[in-house]
């Protein structure tokens, strides 16, 4: 059922593709798609900032409807990268599901990190001193 999980609509839209699931804004059977759709967060503002679009997407039927998301934030303190943020939002899981979690196709997003800024101004503070 893999093909089901990835299936997809791919149009171009002046010359933007634009990759459209049809899944989307209805109720999922179990096969078509993720049980679980988590998504890590760098801190706790991320993590409500990326509850709210959540929510705001379900609302206008934007994301598959039926579906389990979950945002975890990283614990505070030093960040060691999407390794720590996946083995810390899978205790999370372990927490809520149990022994059933691994009866569920899980999805693991990991969106936005301090190291793309870090990045950012490193460069920009060798060009602007260079």
């Amino acid at each position: 059922m893999t093909h089901l999980l990835l299936m997809r609509v791919s149009i171009t839209i002046r010359g933007v593709k634009v990759i459209y699931f049809p899944s989307t804004g209805k109720e999922v059977q179990s096969d078509e798609f993720w049980d679980l759709v988590v998504i890590t967060a760098v801190d706790e503002d991320q993590r409500s900032a990326y509850e709210i679009q959540i929510t705001e997407k379900l609302e206008r039927k934007e994301l598959p409807l039926g579906i389990n998301y979950h945002v975890f934030a990283d614990p505070p303190g030093c960040k060691i990268g999407n390794g720590g943020s996946t083995l810390h939002s899978l205790q999370c899981l372990h927490g809520k599901y149990g022994k059933s979690l691994s009866g569920f196709k899980v999805i693991l997003i990991h969106a936005g990190t301090v190291l793309i800024y870090i990045i950012f101004i490193t460069s920009f503070m060798h060009f602007v001193y260079c």
